[in-house]
């Protein structure tokens, strides 16, 4: 994916079944560079994809088209797509997280977590576009993920073996925080 190029292939033959160009931009790749991100909706309708270069595209999944695109402004490291609620997010190397929604469905009460180098974990409320929580970890964050029914949170740590988990308060008591729940091993 470091040209831009975007190929879909069927998962049990192994033959290709096209690929992704921007023929817009008179281009023979789906971006001008390396692709960061790949994302699809539940349904297979569409394809998301994100290049290093800033720019963000919405493909119909099948026929290949581009739908939609927009430029972010600057480079992008990585993107996260929520298939229920259509909401992508993408962090930039201004270091600042945007918040697109791709499909224009959204359920309420969808929460984004975001973490930072110093150890900082934040959990923001999409709807109200505001920061509700905040958690101060020693270690680095390098990952993280959000059960689906929000209960429990892992993460993962730099120069640290194996996955933590989180228990969410608020599924017990009505605090919007996390708590930590075992060792990580």
């Amino acid at each position: 994916m470091a040209g831009g190029w975007i190929e879909r292939f069927n998962l049990q033959s192994g033959i290709s079944r096209g690929n992704y160009v921007d023929a817009l931009k008179g281009e023979s790749a789906a971006h001008n560079g390396e692709v960061i991100g790949i994302a699809c909706d539940a349904a297979n309708t569409i394809m998301i994809s994100a290049g290093y270069h800033g720019d963000v595209k919405v493909w119909d999944f099948k026929c290949r088209q581009l739908k939609y695109k927009w430029e972010v402004g600057c480079s992008l490291l990585k993107i996260v797509f929520h298939r229920s609620n259509g909401l992508l997010a993408t962090v930039a190397d201004d270091l600042v997280i945007r918040l697109f929604d791709v499909i224009a469905q959204s359920e309420d009460g969808k929460w984004l977590l975001t973490s930072i180098m110093d150890g900082t974990l934040r959990i923001w409320d999409v709807i109200l576009a505001r920061q509700i929580d905040a958690i101060q970890v020693d270690l680095s964050i390098t990952a993280l993920s959000l059960s689906p029914n929000m209960d429990i949170l892992a993460t993962s740590h730099v120069d640290q073996n194996g996955v933590y988990m989180w228990a969410n308060q608020v599924m017990f008591s009505g605090a919007a925080s996390f708590a930590s729940y075992g060792s990580g091993k």
